[in-house]
């Protein structure tokens, strides 16, 4: 089989500004960090910003910054963006844009070679299994993204049954487990793999439209009225681009106007978002109360929190301590096990 990457309707950087701006931990999250990292003083300068990132740590930022060195390569490109103000917003997405497409290209670059060595399935399987792919490769530590991917643990499915859960296209198949062996982990390397599906929709989309559950029933007593294609087709849209990791009411809106415009569809929703974009207000974090006399009284252990509070840490067992009767304790402790 050809090991050459499989080339869909859509090239990568038409579908990175529809993952950026449509996917919540890209444009949102990063524009979210930086009103927050500049504690609302803007405009501000490019510098100021990257030391910001740089200095900020994991617990700060959400999505695609929490990656360390994805992080540092965002603060290396942001230097060169100027002032930094509400007008600026586009351009801090870009630059996080640039830092996804360099990564993903290097993945992918890696990717050619190891997709020489991925095994093809046995006894007639044509999607291997996960330890087939590890003993493969052992120079390769398996990754969380690999270990997690959703369409190498269809091999189990695929070898009982071919004719019910097909495999996806080869090329597809190949490039996206080789991918997976050398993302990594985290939410850049799911962001890798969620471009590569965006890059090859119609694959994906096929074979979902492929499998037995995704296709419309013949009339029945007990489906008088099955879906017809066009509908099938979409459904099967909306399950792919909710796993790409788009909010279901994107994936909706999108697959509502059919599988045949989806690029176009992605692209128009990419562009009336980033026309929208701007610098979140500043939300600066509520200051801790120190104990003294006008600060109110802590709850006694065992009280009943006021409506709509939300009981401290470490309430339930408080609680559990202080019941007399063992019975209780039981029913509290298998609450908290199974709230």
């Amino acid at each position: 089989p050809s090991l050459a990457f499989s080339k869909g309707r859509s090239t990568a950087r038409a579908m990175l500004a529809p993952l950026l701006w449509l996917s919540p931990g890209a444009a949102a999250a990063t524009l979210k960090a930086a009103a927050q990292l500049l504690k609302g003083e803007v405009p501000s300068s490019g510098d100021r910003l990257a030391a910001a990132v740089q200095q900020a740590g994991e617990s700060d930022f959400e999505g695609l910054l929490i990656d360390a060195e994805f992080r540092k390569d965002f603060a290396a490109s942001v230097k060169g963006l100027g002032e930094i103000s509400g007008s600026s917003a586009a351009a801090l997405v870009d630059a996080l844009g640039a830092c996804l497409k360099k990564r993903s290209e290097a993945v992918k670059a890696k990717a050619s070679s190891v997709a020489k060595a991925l095994p093809n399935g046995k006894n007639g399987s044509k999607i291997p299994t996960f330890q087939e792919v590890a003993a493969a490769l052992p120079k390769e530590k398996p990754s969380d993204v690999m270990k997690k991917d959703w369409i190498l643990w269809h091999a189990a499915g695929h070898a009982q049954d071919q004719k019910a859960l097909p495999a996806i296209a080869e090329g597809v198949l190949r490039e996206r487990l080789a991918m997976a062996v050398c993302a990594g982990t985290g939410p850049v390397a799911e962001a890798i793999l969620s471009l590569h599906m965006l890059e090859n929709l119609d694959a994906y989309v096929s074979w979902e439209m492929s499998l037995t559950g995704s296709r419309p029933p013949a009339p029945s007593k007990r489906v008088v009225s099955p879906f017809d294609d066009a509908f099938a087709q979409e459904v099967a849209l909306r399950r792919i681009l909710m796993q790409v990791g788009f909010p279901a009411e994107v994936a909706s809106a999108c697959a509502a106007k059919g599988a045949k415009c989806f690029d176009a569809t992605l692209k128009e929703m990419a562009a009336q978002e980033r026309k929208r974009a701007a610098m979140p207000l500043y939300c600066a974090p509520k200051a801790e109360k120190k104990g003294g006399k006008g600060d109110s009284a802590a709850p006694a252990a065992g009280s009943k929190p006021a409506a709509g509070s939300v009981p401290a840490a470490g309430a339930v067992a408080k609680l559990h301590n202080a019941t007399a009767t063992q019975e209780l304790q039981w029913q509290l402790l298998a609450y908290r096990l199974r709230p």
